[in-house]
């Protein structure tokens, strides 16, 4: 059985948003201590399959670079699964902005658009597969944290990925620019005369919604076909999809999920 520890006489905090719980006598997801910080955490390299086993998920997503240097952790209890987000400050939140914008400069601003069409194609075939082990993660999890019903989320999460399969992105880029090498160079204008080229912004900033379960993917996809550099903000009432899909690109192409933060 789980219960919530304080952390000193006079503090606010329970569990849920301080250093850990104490499970039968003994410790578990965390070490419980006096000091409103997280005193051991556990593997950074552990699955969010693995990390569910054991109860616990995170519920953000952040590049390796900068996962490291984070030492305090917030737990959220929802159905008996704890999410785990970082306790955010402005330093930290400066450090995330400045490392995903500069990921970006380094990478993905230069990378081909069809490329990162690629990516993110691959990533949303993987998504459609019943037997990928993150949507397998995601059919069990998103009824605990959203109290939508299994079947729910079962029909949600493709009716809302499939359309970014690598044609549709593609369908995408046309509709709005015409020619989606306008996003790697100058091209000839669709109409008239003359060149163009789009560009798009050094970083998008999101505030994601929960009341449809997988939509903030759809938000983070457009962002990174304009080449930007993602850093989202989640909702408790849906914090997974996001997160999990960035890991879904990090699997893919690294150094593409080393432009995006999901706090």
């Amino acid at each position: 059985w789980l219960f919530p520890h304080r952390c000193r006489p006079g503090c606010r905090h329970t569990m849920h948003s301080c250093s850990g719980i104490r499970a039968a006598g003994e410790l578990t997801l965390a070490r419980a201590v006096h000091t409103c910080r997280m005193a051991k955490k556990s593997p950074e390299n552990a699955s969010p399959v693995a990390q569910f086993e054991q109860g616990k998920i995170d519920a953000f997503f952040l590049p390796p670079a900068l996962l490291s240097q984070v030492r305090d952790f917030s737990f959220f209890e929802l159905e008996g699964v704890f999410l785990r987000t970082p306790v955010l400050s402005p330093g930290l939140i400066d450090k995330v902005a400045s490392h995903i914008i500069e990921a970006r400069e380094r990478y993905l601003a230069k990378k081909p658009i069809l490329e990162v069409v690629e990516v993110i194609g691959q990533a949303i075939g993987q998504w459609l597969a019943p037997a990928y082990p993150l949507r397998r993660l995601a059919h069990v999890a998103l009824p605990v944290v959203t109290g939508y019903s299994p079947e729910m989320i079962r029909v949600a999460l493709p009716e809302v990925l499939s359309p970014f399969r690598k044609e549709g992105l593609l369908d995408v880029l046309k509709l709005e620019l015409g020619d989606p090498l306008f996003l790697d160079c100058f091209r000839p204008k669709v109409a008239g005369l003359g060149m163009s080229r789009a560009y798009g912004p050094r970083m998008i900033t999101h505030v994601f919604s929960g009341n449809i379960p997988g939509l903030p993917v759809a938000s983070l996809i457009y962002g990174l076909l304009v080449k930007a550099a993602n850093l989202g903000k989640s909702t408790l009432r849906e914090p997974l999809m996001p997160a999990l899909f960035a890991r879904s690109l990090q699997e893919i192409d690294p150094h593409l999920a080393d432009c995006i933060a999901i706090l």
